[in-house]
């Protein structure tokens, strides 16, 4: 009697436990999807030179709890999460050159990256393991990747255009960048096209995503790796555009007037952030990817660049 008794005991214990976890579970969905599909715990950071220098700032998804991360009279950009979201990738030339530094999510504890030197764009993989950023070194501009540490640098592009902007894919074994190695001239005009290009980690399989009619930059690969974003001047502005990999559904997402640029997946790609000009600035913006539901995150005044926006990997 005793034994059935505490099998009954065990087993509605068991019951209420699992109805718990799957309301937890449930409200913890609810919460997720909200706020049009993104978690209010999801964070951008982005670079700002509202206080007379260029620093790195960093504000919730729903345009609450502004932050200013950095504090130091050296330039401080172009930000990027960790994938865990503890910790910070940025460009600085706080030592009196341009490197890639890390710092913790609350900006405590910059270092150097070694075999940075001269770096721009850093973006972590999706793992954590490795760091992409471009660099000019022996006469030309590539893409570099190093592991998270500094060691093992290794040049992906090796190609005699500018190759820059980096972007990863989510599994890792892509990467999306901008370059000028297929652009003809302009007339009466000193400088190349950039169009938006993709390859394998490795730095093999580089292919043509959007040609060079139009001058293409800043791309940045959506997490399921089946479209590209990026900004592209066309119409006499600066408009974000969305491209399927494979160079088809070309997609214009916003005006060209006001200019938009520097677009940014959210982790869950249901999101996009980028920058846009109102009233003399460049402010943070999201939308949805299909270009609706624009939303202004940050407000200020003067002329002011808010810029170089990234979503937390989560």
């Amino acid at each position: 009697m005793n034994t059935l008794k505490t099998f009954f005991i065990i087993l509605i214990t068991s019951f209420l436990i699992s109805c718990n976890k799957s309301r937890t579970s449930k409200l913890y969905e609810e919460n997720r999807i909200s706020e049009g599909h993104v978690s209010k715990t999801s964070k951008i950071i982005f670079h700002s030179d509202r206080d007379g220098n260029t620093e790195i700032y960093s504000i919730d998804a729903d345009g609450s709890n502004e932050t200013r991360l950095t504090h130091h009279e050296a330039y401080d950009g172009f930000p990027s999460w960790s994938p865990d979201g503890h910790q910070v990738l940025f460009q600085s030339d706080r030592e009196n050159e341009l490197a890639i530094f890390k710092m913790k999510a609350d900006g405590s504890n910059a270092i150097k990256i070694p075999n940075t030197e001269g770096g721009n764009y850093p973006k972590w993989s999706r793992d954590g393991s490795k760091i992409a950023f471009f660099a000019k070194r022996e006469g030309n501009v590539e893409i570099f990747v190093v592991n998270s540490d500094g060691s093992n640098p290794v040049n992906l592009t090796k190609n005699s255009g500018l190759d820059e902007t980096p972007s990863w894919s989510i599994d890792g074994r892509r990467l999306t960048f901008q370059t000028n190695r297929g652009a003809k001239p302009i007339a009466g005009e000193d400088r190349l096209n950039f169009g938006i290009y993709l390859m394998s980690s490795d730095g093999s399989g580089q292919k043509e995503v959007t040609g060079f009619d139009t001058n293409d930059e800043n791309p940045s690969i959506s997490p399921d790796g089946k479209q590209v974003v990026y900004q592209s001047y066309i119409d006499g502005g600066l408009a974000i555009v969305m491209i399927n990999t494979d160079g088809t559904n070309k997609i214009v997402l916003t005006n060209a007037d006001p200019p938009s640029g520097s677009p940014a997946w959210s982790g869950d790609g249901n999101k996009i952030a980028y920058d846009s000009k109102v009233d003399g600035n460049f402010e943070i913006f999201t939308m949805n990817t299909d270009g609706t539901n624009k939303r202004q995150l940050t407000f200020t005044e003067g002329e002011v660049e808010n810029s170089g926006a990234c979503w937390t990997q989560y």
